[in-house]
């Protein structure tokens, strides 16, 4: 018998009945708790495999979209990636998104990010970066 079965059956359950993203937010909060041990480590494996791919594929994309100029979908796409990162989140997400509102002159929102990404993380520079030359920018619009 297949190790994983029990496991990929869970899974297409909770898919079938909540959905992609609600489903990809149960399993990385499973893997991510120290508490709830997946004992079998393929299957450990596996599940960071099958749920975190989605969100990096986000990033990714949204990276791309940002070094085309396509500044609005990158927002889209890092919203995704934060949306499905809600219990667990990761302030590279949230500064990426700031990166993108200061692209736009969306001051305000990157600001909104740039503190959520500190509060995250508060040794990450890029955040503070970001946050400042938003507040540069707010005060030279006065």
């Amino acid at each position: 018998q297949n190790p994983k079965t029990p496991f990929v059956s869970k899974y297409n359950i909770i898919h079938a009945f909540c959905g992609l993203k609600l489903s990809i937010r149960i399993f990385i909060f499973v893997i991510t708790q120290k508490s709830i041990n997946i004992g079998n480590p393929k299957i450990r494996k596996w599940a960071k495999r099958k749920f975190l791919k989605p969100i990096g594929r986000f990033e990714r994309i949204g990276q791309q979209s940002f070094r085309l100029g396509s500044f609005e979908e990158a927002i889209k796409l890092f919203t995704q990636a934060i949306d499905l990162t809600e219990e667990n989140p990761n302030h590279i997400f949230f500064t990426n998104r700031a990166n993108a509102h200061l692209e736009l002159g969306n001051f305000l929102e990157c600001i909104q990010d740039c503190d959520t990404a500190i509060k995250i993380d508060p040794k990450f520079v890029k955040s503070y970066i970001r946050k400042g030359n938003a507040l540069i920018n707010l005060q030279n619009l006065d």
